[in-house]
């Protein structure tokens, strides 16, 4: 795969709202217009939040839990299902449409991209495989397998969606270090948790900045060893943007509730 006249962007980690999370990712994509770079993000999420995919029904939460508990939702534009995101680590990556992974259809592209994780787990001494068929129609993420997410043992661990558009390709994911098992069952109508894992179960004591690093720098092998920065916070240029959608979008009734 071509790497070359695409530089990498790595935006290395922060804690925001829902809301904005999804606006910085959208405004990262719409920004591939003017800049041709690949962005990679890691990052947290504050307070804890549930995130469900673009086509996904809100009827398949728990609302009133939700409200019960103070639990934010906001509705991602990438495709999938929910996911609770506690103490885990959230990735957005955005590459150009004039890159060549935008060419391949969306079984081949999340193939490739998902060489960063499989990686990433092998450092960890995991064994990850991908699946390759899909099954399941959970509303929980990791209920649920697609084409070329990663198991370990079994079980997902990290589930992964998809959106394109003229600028370019946004693809999100969640790689959960624990789980917070009671919630999930009550915010997700899930009874069985036997399918999903996460990385506390085969690493004690993981440690967040390592498990950062590692990520960070399977990127880079992938996308920009020559040619790559690392940034402490979203691209500059890009702020007026965020907060339209933060405000407009994100943060809306009518977007998170449509059905």
């Amino acid at each position: 795969m071509e790497k070359g006249n695409f530089p990498l962007k790595i935006i290395n980690w922060d804690y925001f709202s829902p809301y904005r999370n999804m606006a910085i990712d959208e405004a990262i994509l719409a920004s591939r217009r003017e800049d041709s770079s690949i962005v990679f993000r890691v990052y947290g999420w504050k307070p804890y939040s549930v995130s469900i995919g673009f086509f996904q029904s809100v009827k398949e939460i728990n609302l009133e839990y939700l409200k019960e508990k103070n639990i934010p939702f906001v509705r991602r534009p990438t495709g999938g299902k929910g996911v609770y995101h506690a103490n885990e680590i959230t990735y957005s990556i955005v590459i150009p449409s004039s890159h060549e992974i935008y060419k391949l259809n969306t079984v081949e592209s999340f193939k490739f991209i998902s060489k960063i994780f499989i990686n990433f787990l092998r450092k960890l001494g995991l064994n990850p495989e991908i699946t390759k068929k899909s099954g399941g129609k959970h509303s929980f993420c990791f209920s649920s397998s697609n084409y070329y997410e990663i198991s370990v043992y079994g079980k997902k661990i990290i589930g992964s969606a998809q959106r394109r558009r003229k600028e370019g390709l946004l693809q999100h994911g969640s790689i959960p270090i624990t789980l917070e098992m009671e919630e999930i069952k009550r915010i997700f109508y899930l009874d069985d948790t036997s399918f999903f894992t996460s990385l506390d179960r085969y690493i004690p004591n993981v440690k967040l900045q390592s498990l950062l690093d590692i990520l960070t720098n399977e990127a880079r092998e992938l996308f920009g060893k020559d040619e790559v920065s690392y940034l402490e916070k979203p691209e500059e240029g890009i702020d007026d943007l965020v907060n339209k959608l933060e405000k407009e979008k994100y943060s809306t009734h009518s977007w998170n509730y449509r059905i």
